[in-house]
């Protein structure tokens, strides 16, 4: 559970990516009896059940409606289309924060987001705890795991602090927010996570994750 509080912090689920390396559509590809996108949006459903506000799921204007119906069963969670997803990842979380920032205001303006990668589909409701319960303790402006098992590369998904939402317009291409980080030394709080939160970006990255969920089943 995420405890409830009055800061009113948001998700953000980010799902417009092309998908090239894959072959396209690797959202939708099957994984343990589901979509890909499936297994992301349980996990949004669960933190926003568990005590996020609500949030949004950016959506390709030109993909099948399938994960766009599913997106819209979690309640308080908005389909927001990005009609240029060749724009890159920039332009999901510049739309992504906007919508944000333009669906609320005043006293209930939100305070941040939480960042998911629909893509990872492994993502665990113990992280965002942790991540949130972090930011929380003293509002530090970006807050990410480090994997046990990746302590290599930047985890996922990011906490950002409302306060840095308009550095998403200074990026460019398939930037995210590490670009901003590295470019502006900001100070990143990591908290360490067990395990690892890959993502899928070819086929025999989709195989190597299901033999991980198939494992985890007959543990």
């Amino acid at each position: 559970m995420i405890p409830q509080h009055k800061d009113n912090l948001q998700l953000l689920v980010l799902a417009a990516g092309q998908s090239q390396r894959f072959g396209g559509q690797k959202l939708l590809a099957p994984l343990a009896g589901r979509a890909v996108i499936s297994h992301v949006l349980a996990a949004a459903r669960q933190a926003i059940a568990g005590g996020l506000a609500q949030g949004g799921v950016i959506v390709s204007s030109g993909d099948t409606a399938v994960f766009e119906d599913e997106a819209r069963t979690i309640t308080g969670l908005e389909v927001v289309r990005n009609s240029q997803p060749e724009c890159g990842l920039s332009e999901s979380i510049r739309l992504g924060l906007l919508a944000l920032e333009q669906n609320l205001a005043g006293d209930r303006r939100p305070a941040a987001a939480l960042v998911l990668l629909a893509d990872q589909p492994l993502i665990r409701l113990e992280v965002m705890a942790t991540l949130v319960a972090a930011w929380r303790l003293d509002r530090r402006p970006i807050v990410r795991p480090r994997y046990a098992d990746d302590p290599g590369r930047p985890g996922n998904p990011t906490l950002i602090d409302r306060t840095l939402w308009h550095r998403a317009a200074t990026l460019t291409g398939d930037e995210g927010f590490g670009a901003v980080i590295r470019r502006d030394e900001l100070s990143v709080f990591e908290v360490p996570a067990p395990g690892a939160n890959p993502d899928i970006d070819t086929v025999a990255d989709l195989a190597a994750i299901e033999a991980i969920l198939k494992g985890t089943a007959h543990a």
